[in-house]
């Protein structure tokens, strides 16, 4: 039985999953607006307005973002679809369970809307990756984006999958992705 919820009717714009899933990796990094901006040769004014939600940056922005943020451009723009069909892919019967509180204060964090509570919940799940021994910082990245949108045990799931894509395996996922995206 999946622990999974549900695949959502619709999801935010694209803008929308960009300037949450930049936030979310950024601060979970600790990188600052002004250093992410150095590192990846583009103002602080491109990273503020993709933020916000009020850019459209080109792909080789989106390149040199994720580049300097260590990570590849795909997770940049997933959406909370696109987590769930990653999830389904990685699923794992013998999760790591969370307790409630985690859980609850996750789902609190998010349910409330602002950014700020957001980021916080993304805080705990990479915190929550780390206790459980998943130390790469991929698996906080993972982690992170999926607690800032699906909080629970599949933030295990989706830490090993920005591990596996990390490090070269993620060929081997998106042939896969096609009939995991489907909704059941």
């Amino acid at each position: 039985m999946s622990q999974l919820p549900a695949f959502p009717a619709s999801d935010p714009s694209a803008n929308t999953n960009l300037a949450q899933n930049l936030l979310v990796v950024r601060s979970i990094q600790d990188w600052t607006q002004f250093a992410l901006a150095a590192s990846a040769h583009v103002s602080r004014a491109t990273i503020a307005q993709i933020e916000a939600g009020l850019g459209d940056p080109r792909l080789s922005t989106l390149q040199q973002l994720a580049s300097a943020l260590g990570i590849i451009p795909a997770l940049l723009v997933l959406s909370k679809r696109d987590l769930l069909a990653l999830a389904r892919v990685f699923e794992n019967p013998k999760l790591p369970s969370l307790s409630k509180s985690p859980t609850s204060t996750m789902s609190y964090l998010v349910g409330s809307g602002f950014s700020r509570n957001r980021l916080e919940a993304a805080r705990i799940g990479a915190e929550l990756v780390q206790q459980a021994g998943l130390i790469d910082p991929a698996h906080s990245v993972g982690a992170a984006l999926a607690s800032s949108r699906l909080p629970g045990p599949v933030i295990f799931v989706l830490a090993q999958m920005a591990y596996h894509i990390a490090h070269g395996g993620g060929a081997a996922v998106l042939p896969r992705l096609a009939t995991a995206s489907a909704p059941s």
